[in-house]
């Protein structure tokens, strides 16, 4: 590893994982949460669906935990802006090299977390029902993980650099939140039915996606509580509701291409954000 990075690559990591806010806000109040789903949330699910319900949480959840790193993500490049761009102008660390690397790093961090919020949802719910709920599909979770985890990255680089190359410093704060913002329409996904809009929101579908490993079940394309419902009350799924996941994998590697391509000629095109201008 240290032939093939720099010592960029272990700082950006460390920055992630000796970062007590993203402790507090992607393990802690995540955890709340996952205690929450345990203990309060699934008190009139049957014990049946339980696998489902402990799947879609967690899909929810993850969410959720990358969307509040993000944050950092950023509100890190926002500030750093100007040190890049003069590192990748002047440096063996091209804007490529440099986009790989804070890539792996945060890509690496994302996942620690994300393990970590699965083993906490697992101990809650081992609590409450004396039953570990495993993936039925281990790898393709992880699968799933990746995904999420890149596409939290592209997207929040492109909206970083975005902010940046149309010099609104104004807005920094607001934009370094709308990743988390937009985590919130999975969490929607519970009760609102975004039938065959629902390939075309990646938010949505990282939870979608999760879900499908892990109960190795077709998700749904939204309400997930009443498609629930639905399914103990007549035996089967409703399949006008459910969500074909090879679609939804495609449509995410696509969603994640594609802002890829623009982070890196966003990257390129940016002049950096002065100290001057930070304070305004």
């Amino acid at each position: 590893m240290g032939k093939i990075m720099t010592r960029y690559f272990k700082t950006s990591l460390l920055h992630y994982l000796f970062n007590p806010y993203l402790w507090f806000w992607a393990i802690v109040f995540m955890s709340f949460w996952a205690a929450m789903g345990a203990f309060v949330f699934s008190k009139e699910v049957p014990q049946e669906y339980m696998s489902y319900h402990f799947a879609s949480l967690f899909g929810q959840l993850l969410i959720l935990c990358i969307g509040s790193i993000a944050i950092a993500i950023v509100q890190g490049l926002y500030y750093a802006s100007f040190s890049i761009r003069f590192i990748t102008k002047f440096s063996k660390l091209s804007s490529k090299k440099f986009y790989v690397e804070h890539f792996m790093s945060t890509l690496s961090a994302l996942l620690m977390f994300s393990i970590i919020l699965w083993l906490i949802q697992l101990f809650f719910y081992y609590i409450a029902f004396n039953n570990i709920y495993l993936p039925k599909r281990p790898l393709g979770v992880v699968l799933a993980l990746v995904l999420a985890s890149c596409f939290m990255y592209v997207f929040s680089v492109f909206a970083t650099y975005t902010t940046i190359c149309l010099r609104k410093p104004a807005i920094s704060a607001l934009i370094s939140y709308v990743p988390l913002m937009l985590g919130f329409v999975a969490y929607a996904g519970f009760w609102v039915d975004f039938k065959k809009l629902s390939l075309l929101l990646p938010f949505y579908l990282i939870s979608a996606i999760t879900y499908y490993f892990y109960t190795n079940q077709k998700p749904f394309t939204g309400d997930i509580i009443g498609n629930m419902i639905y399914q103990q009350r007549y035996g089967h799924v409703n399949e006008e509701a459910i969500l074909e996941p090879t679609l939804a994998i495609i449509s995410m590697i696509i969603w994640i291409v594609v802002f890829s391509t623009m982070c890196i000629f966003l990257i390129k095109k940016a002049k950096g954000v002065s100290i001057e201008e930070l304070q305004l």
